[in-house]
């Protein structure tokens, strides 16, 4: 046998072998993802932290207000009319496509993050009448 051929079928084997370890590891870590997948009271929790208290509503029976199927559970921003829904999907996955989803809902307010299989949405109180929309036009002007 050539020994050149050796060394290159060595160095061939070898890129292949750490394509397979490099394949194993990104779906080991896909993987590990969904199995450390946070609720609403994570979020909850991670709000108060961060000097935001919110007043659980109830879990919302409301269709409108569901993504891909799943019904958020609402809460309210303390000394505040606002409120902050909250998605627990089952899978980061299922979060992703729920996230593609929101645009073609009819939501007032589209600020939202995730994190891992949540989408937290947040829904500010729209003023209702004129002399409410008065009231927060100064503030509205100053952005």
């Amino acid at each position: 046998m050539n020994p050149g051929w050796n060394k290159q079928y060595l160095s061939i084997a070898t890129v292949f072998l750490l394509l397979a370890v490099v394949g194993i590891i990104s779906y080991g870590m896909g993987l590990e993802t969904d199995n450390e997948l946070l609720d609403a009271r994570d979020a909850v929790r991670a709000f108060k932290a961060n000097g935001l208290e919110l007043s659980p509503k109830v879990a919302s029976t409301d269709d409108d207000l569901a993504i891909d199927g799943v019904l958020p559970i609402e809460y309210q921003v303390d000394k505040s009319e606002d409120s902050i829904l909250i998605y627990e999907f089952d899978t980061v996955n299922k979060r992703k496509l729920g996230e593609l989803s929101i645009e073609k809902y009819d939501i007032p307010s589209r600020v939202y993050r995730t994190a891992r299989n949540l989408i937290l949405l947040y829904q500010p109180r729209l003023p209702e009448t004129l002399e409410e929309y008065k009231e927060i036009l100064p503030t509205l002007q100053s952005r």
